[in-house]
C-alpha cells in the first residue's frame, strides 16, 4: 500500500515536471526599450514581443507609465498580423492573431512615448502586469511575470557656475562707476545751470542799463536836432503872431 503511494506520488511529481518543462519551452513574452538613455523633449519606443512554438494566438496585458515624467504618444500593434481588441480602454493590451499563418514569434505591441521637458535627470519606468499568451495549442498557453523598463532622462539644463556671484559683483562695480558718471553728470549740469543763471542776471542788467542810463552818440544827436528843429519852429510862430498883432 505504501509502495503503491509512493509510486503514484513520484508519478504526479514527473507529470507536473513535465508540464513546468514544456510551458518553458513552449514560449516567452519581454518587453524592451529601443534606447536606454534620452533627452528631454525626445521620444522612444517599447515594444511587447513573443515567441511561442505552437504559435501565438492572443495575448492579455496591461501597462503604467510615470505620467509626470512621460508623455504617451501611441499605443498600437506592431503590424498587421495583429488586431487590437481593447477597445479604447486605456493601459490596457488585448490582441489576437490577424492570420491563419503559425506566427512562432513578433513584435506584437508597441508604446511610443516622449520625455517631457523642463525636469532634472532622472529615472522614468514603464511596466506590465502578468503576460497571458494565448496559443494555438490549448496545452501550452503560458502566463509571464511582470516586466518592467527603465529609461534614463537627461536634462539640458546647466548648473550655475561657482563665480556667477563674480560676475554679479562686476555688474555691480560698474554698476558703481555708471552711477559716479551721473553724478558727474549732474554735476556738470549744475555748473551748466549757474552759467546760464549768470547769462539771465547779464541780461536782466544790460535791460536795466537800457531804461536807466541816458541815449548816447547817434541816437543822442538826433534828438538835440529835433528839439532845435521844434524850438525854432515855435520861435517863428511867436514872433509872427507877435508881428500880426502890432499891425493892427
Amino acid at each position: 500500500m505504501v509502495k503503491k503511494i509512493m509510486l503514484s506520488i513520484m508519478a504526479i511529481g514527473i507529470m507536473l515536471f513535465s508540464i513546468n518543462v514544456v510551458n518553458a519551452a513552449s514560449g516567452k513574452a519581454d518587453f524592451k526599450a529601443d534606447k536606454e538613455s534620452i533627452k528631454a523633449g525626445e521620444t522612444f519606443t517599447v515594444t511587447l514581443f513573443c515567441e511561442c512554438e505552437d504559435g501565438i494566438n492572443g495575448i492579455e496585458t496591461s501597462y503604467n507609465y510615470d505620467s509626470s515624467k512621460l508623455e504617451l504618444i501611441s499605443a498600437e500593434v506592431a503590424n498587421k498580423n495583429w488586431v487590437d481588441m481593447s477597445g479604447g480602454r486605456a493601459n490596457i493590451v488585448e490582441v489576437i492573431c490577424n492570420t491563419p499563418e503559425k506566427i512562432k514569434s513578433d513584435n506584437i505591441y508597441v508604446l511610443t512615448f516622449k520625455a517631457k521637458e523642463n525636469q532634472e535627470t532622472t529615472v522614468a519606468t514603464i511596466s506590465t502586469g502578468d503576460i497571458k499568451v494565448d496559443s494555438d495549442n490549448s496545452a501550452s498557453k503560458f502566463t509571464e511575470n511582470a516586466k518592467t523598463v527603465t529609461i534614463n532622462i537627461e536634462t539640458d539644463k546647466q548648473e550655475t557656475p561657482e563665480n556667477s556671484n563674480g560676475n554679479g559683483n562686476t555688474g555691480n562695480n560698474n554698476n558703481g562707476n555708471t552711477g559716479g558718471n551721473s553724478n558727474s553728470g549732474t554735476e556738470n549740469n549744475g555748473t551748466t545751470n549757474n552759467k546760464s543763471n549768470t547769462a539771465n542776471k547779464n541780461q536782466a542788467s544790460n535791460s536795466v542799463a537800457n531804461k536807466i542810463l541816458p541815449k548816447t552818440g547817434k541816437e543822442g544827436n538826433q534828438i538835440i536836432v529835433f528839439v532845435i528843429a521844434v524850438a525854432s519852429l515855435f520861435a517863428v510862430i511867436l514872433f509872427t503872431a507877435n508881428k500880426f498883432y502890432m499891425s493892427k
